[in-house]
């Protein structure tokens, strides 16, 4: 099973663009930094759990987002991060716990737009937790918060 996510998280970062975390950075990342390891280790077991628990449906559409996310999303998060002032490993540690934290919610999300779907419903936003408070959400590959 660690041989299968790890080669799942290794077609994942051959899929990102070439500006963005090379593979060679996020090995050295994993091993010259805990909390990094840490982080990515949390990432992968929340994958784990969700992978086993959700309907095959629901973890495809799920998969398409974490593409999405790696191939852009997870570099522009970081990017800002570091235009904050934090550093590159910092910024990628942050990024990877936040996903982590996110990945639940963003299988709930697509599981209810799915019903939606099914269902005939054209609805694609709902109250989740982005941050700290209850925000409203837009569905689609990823899930984007603001405030109302």
């Amino acid at each position: 099973m660690k041989r299968l996510i790890s080669a799942f998280a290794l077609i994942l970062l051959l899929t990102a663009p070439a500006f963005s975390l090379t593979d060679s950075e996020y090995l050295r990342m994993k091993k010259s930094s805990a909390d990094f390891a840490r982080a990515d280790k949390k990432l992968s077991q929340v994958w784990t759990r969700l992978k086993k628990s959700l309907p095959k449906n629901v973890f495809a559409e799920l998969q398409k987002s974490q593409r999405q996310w790696i191939q852009s999303g997870r570099d522009d998060e970081a990017a800002s991060l570091m235009d904050d002032g934090y550093s590159r490993m910092e910024a990628y540690t942050m990024v990877t716990n936040d996903r982590a934290d996110a990945l639940p919610g963003i299988a709930d999300s697509i599981r209810d737009d799915l019903r939606r779907k099914r269902n005939g419903s054209k609805s694609v936003g709902g109250v989740a937790e982005c941050g700290n408070a209850p925000e409203f959400f837009i569905y689609s590959t990823s899930v984007l918060c603001f405030s109302l």
